[in-house]
């Protein structure tokens, strides 16, 4: 069971209380400003989507939740059942920390057959649903600069508006987010072997997040 402050209303359901080692930290944005800024030469192909994007934060406001992996995985079959593309899901953490775990549940719940390899070494996998939808997973620990994104199709991922797109390692994509996307950080919970502390950001005006309940 979650316990603490609850969420906003447009996310009942879930309780989050503050997890160790996965505190708010106010000066993230300070300390390098040009982390969420636009990129001048995509925002000119599509200068809504790639605005600068003054509504970056925390769904919370503050602090995070703690959940099982059971719960984590539930969550993301949730994502993939209900929502609605396009919608871009931003992955951030460190190895082990349930990236992979939620991406592939999401694509489970999203009705994905058969096996879902990582997508470490391919980059990308592109999964096509029966009803139009698609699900594309990305992982970018191997991209070493923002310039190799384009030897991927970064910009056709992004231009798929019938898709939910999961990126693993998505801030090694730099200036090349998306202006609307949700960003889930996951993390260990010092002393709780079983538990993954989790932060979600809403940048710009992304499609709705379900949420876990």
């Amino acid at each position: 069971m979650l316990r603490g402050a609850p969420l906003p209303s447009e996310y009942t359901g879930m309780n989050v209380e503050r997890a160790p080692g996965m505190a708010a930290n106010p000066d993230r944005r300070a300390a390098n400003p040009d982390r969420h800024a636009a990129n001048p030469d995509r925002r000119a192909a599509n200068p809504d989507r790639h605005a600068a994007n003054p509504d970056h934060h925390r769904v919370e406001g503050k602090g995070g939740a703690r959940v099982t992996e059971e719960e984590l995985r539930a969550w993301g079959c949730r994502v993939g059942r209900e929502a609605r593309p396009p919608l871009f899901i931003g992955l951030r953490g460190p190895l082990g920390a349930g990236k992979s775990v939620f991406a592939r549940a999401v694509a489970r719940g999203a009705g994905v057959e058969g096996t879902l390899p990582s997508p470490t070494f391919n980059l990308v996998f592109r999964y096509a649903l029966p009803d139009g939808r698609s699900v594309i997973h990305a992982d970018l620990f191997r991209i070493g600069a923002a310039a190799e994104l384009a030897g991927i199709g970064w910009e056709e991922l992004l231009g798929d508006e019938g898709a939910i797109v999961l990126v693993e390692w998505c801030g090694r994509a730099g200036d090349g987010l998306p202006r609307d996307r949700w960003e889930i950080r996951l993390g260990f919970v010092p002393g709780a072997a079983g538990l993954r502390g989790v932060e979600v950001e809403r940048c710009g005006g992304p499609g709705r997040l379900p949420w876990p309940g």
